[in-house]
């Protein structure tokens, strides 16, 4: 039998505090979500622990009572739990969800039951999908990639116990490193698969049952121990604290977290040192029991949370989200997690399962309810229904970029969309990002009434600069803007609109121009800069001329879903921008137009339309917006005039 070990426990608190602190907004956890991590490697060694134990200790064990054993431990463990906690995030959804979440939730639901929702969420993955913050199962998808770990696991393991004892360690050390290849491979290519996918999360779980297995000889020595065990918690420690949304992660920065976990695992497994000690206090032991139900509970409650108030949470109000969630954490683990986990509640091995599989039909019943239902869209009031009519479903939001130039779609060949008179010869090009793509009506419509002809060209997430290109995106930037120049000389297009977004350009989106790699916001404006007045400078040497188009204000939230859900509740939402804050947006945009040795032939601006003392995100009823930031249908018609008005002489101009 494994010895207790309480500084684990204090490990898996180590773990949970800074996931839930990170999720919750709060600052100075930047990195938190390599808990998950921290987890991942912790399961492995315990799970490998309790496992080989039996294998050692039961010789005459049979393969299918060794299997039974184990699942029975992991229904006790995972379900009661994570059922409780689904039954009452379903009942929340139904209250708050607008319909296309809750279809989409119903999916997850389906997926969470099945422990493939991991799949699901990597399907989910993309430029054209709804935020995580709108998917309060979303956390599921590390309990998913462990039971489809544990799926294949102990059959390996008594196979290579029982025919190849010799090589087995060898062996599960050739499975962990070549899971971190593929995961060190994958990260810039395929970075939400190598994220959401076993295989190259494996070596994660691998790591930590090469320290069960007993790979590496004991430590003798208690300064060695104190040593190791110090750097394990400061490489831990590291990671939380240094990391953040702009590192390449998993891959080789998952090295930091995991084997620091190791370090200290293994630092305590033949004696014990300072850390294990300080470890295994009551207070963090205990947030350790409580670290499962914890990381269950805490994300549906601050999703939930967040949609209720309509708005991101105060530093304040996620507190209390978080001490929210450690009640019924505790609630969770004293009344839940505990009976279940002691074998006299269900004793019986059949009406265990028997009760678990029903469990399972009905919750998985309910989710398959909200998919074919559309998400019960009867829900809303008619002018609900009138708000999110100029939302886009996820799964159409493909179809508004059909003319994209990137492999964000992947049947979509490169070529730009005929705008305007389709009979007359194209001069004009409207070059952007997505927001491009998302006014095509407006330029559209402009160019037919003057009798002109046009192309759009939309590279979603790439800002319309030619050279400058975008850290850790799925397509080169820079080689797409070169597409575009080269397409503009080839095709003598002699007129460009530029339209762009920027915001994540400037504050947000590292960049790469001419070596310099942007790390803050002075550097991502410097970056902008330079490669906007580069691009303006190779419209000229090309003859070429151009106007540029403000971006419009956008909004704080998705607009049909808040302002929608927000009917529903009966409560007012704010999410619009002031006029201050839209005009210091534009300011820096508009230092980089007046500094420019060439300038612009016309700026395109919407603030006086759009904006009094607040920037609107609705009008007769209707939204602006098909989520927080991209016109909708019923704003590219207001738009039209507006632009036309600025635009006219540019288009007219010889």
């Amino acid at each position: 039998m494994q010895k207790y070990r309480p500084d684990i426990d204090g490990l898996r608190a180590i773990a949970v505090i800074p996931v839930v602190l990170f999720h919750a907004g709060i600052p100075g956890f930047s990195g938190g979500y390599v808990g998950v991590d921290v987890f991942f490697v912790i399961s492995g060694y315990l799970i490998t622990s309790i496992l080989y134990g039996e294998l050692e200790n039961r010789k005459d064990i049979t393969f299918s009572s060794y299997i039974l054993r184990f699942y029975e431990r992991r229904i006790r463990r995972i379900l009661p739990a994570l059922f409780a906690m689904m039954i009452l995030s379903t009942f929340v959804a139904c209250l708050i969800l607008m319909p296309t979440e809750l279809h989409e939730y119903g999916r997850s639901v389906v997926a969470t039951i099945l422990f493939g929702s991991n799949f699901l969420f990597w399907r989910e993955a993309g430029y054209f999908n709804t935020a995580s913050e709108s998917k309060p199962l979303l956390h599921t998808w590390s309990l998913a990639v462990e039971e489809q770990f544990y799926i294949v696991f102990p059959i390996i393991l008594l196979l290579g116990y029982r025919f190849a004892p010799k090589y087995l360690r060898s062996a599960i050390a050739v499975g962990t490193l070549g899971s971190l290849a593929l995961s060190v491979f994958a990260q810039n290519r395929w970075p939400e698969a190598n994220f959401f996918l076993p295989l190259p999360r494996a070596w994660e779980l691998l790591l930590g049952s090469l320290l069960a297995l007993y790979s590496l000889p004991a430590i003798t020595s208690p300064t060695l121990r104190n040593g190791l065990a110090s750097l394990g918690l400061v490489a831990i420690c590291s990671s939380i604290f240094l990391y953040d949304h702009s590192t390449t992660f998993p891959g080789a920065t998952a090295l930091l977290p995991t084997l620091g976990t190791a370090a200290i695992i293994y630092a305590g497994m033949h004696h014990t040192s300072a850390i294990q000690r300080a470890l295994g206090c009551r207070s963090l032991v205990f947030f350790g029991l409580i670290s499962y139900s914890l990381y269950l509970w805490h994300w549906p409650v601050l999703v939930f949370s967040r949609m209720y108030a309509l708005r991101d949470l105060t530093y304040v109000e996620s507190a209390c989200v978080v001490a929210l969630s450690v009640a019924l954490a505790i609630f969770s683990w004293k009344f839940i997690e505990a009976p279940f986990r002691n074998k006299s509640t269900l004793a019986s091995k059949q009406k265990l399962f028997s009760v678990t599989f029903g469990s399972m039909t009905a919750i998985g019943f309910v989710g398959i309810v909200f998919v074919l239902s559309s998400g019960f869209p009867q829900r809303l009031p008619p002018e609900g229904k009138t708000i999110l009519a100029d939302a886009v479903e996820p799964a159409k939001r493909a179809e508004k970029y059909e003319c994209a130039t990137t492999r964000l779609i992947e049947a979509q060949p490169y070529g730009p969309c005929a705008i305007g008179n389709k009979n007359a010869p194209s001069t004009i090009a409207v070059w952007g990002d997505s927001h491009a793509m998302a006014l095509t009506a407006t330029f559209d419509s402009l160019l037919y009434d003057k009798g002109l002809a046009g192309v759009l060209i939309s590279v979603p997430g790439c800002p319309p600069v030619v050279g400058i290109d975008r850290v850790s995106w799925v397509v080169s930037c820079r080689q797409m803007s070169d597409r575009v120049l080269e397409y503009l000389q080839s095709n003598n297009i002699r007129k460009v609109i530029v339209v762009g977004r920027w915001s994540y350009a400037l504050h947000e989106d590292d960049t790469t121009f001419e070596g310099n790699t942007s790390y803050n916001d002075e550097t991502r404006s410097q970056n902008i800069r330079e490669g906007l007045h580069h691009t303006f400078q190779t419209f000229a040497d090309n003859d070429i001329q151009f106007a540029f188009m403000m971006p419009v204000p956008g909004a704080k939230e998705d607009v049909p879903q808040t302002i929608a859900r927000s009917i529903l509740l009966d409560r007012a939402a704010h999410i619009e921008y002031s006029r201050e804050d839209y005009q210091s947006e534009l300011s820096s945009l508009n230092d980089i137009l007046d500094s420019s040795p060439v300038l612009a032939s016309a700026v395109i601006s919407v603030t006086d339309f759009l904006c009094t003392d607040i920037c609107k995100v609705t009008q007769d009823g209707r939204s602006l917006y098909f989520d927080s930031n991209h016109p909708s249908a019923y704003m590219n018609q207001l738009l039209t005039p507006v632009v036309e008005e600025q635009l006219g002489l540019f288009l007219n101009r010889q």
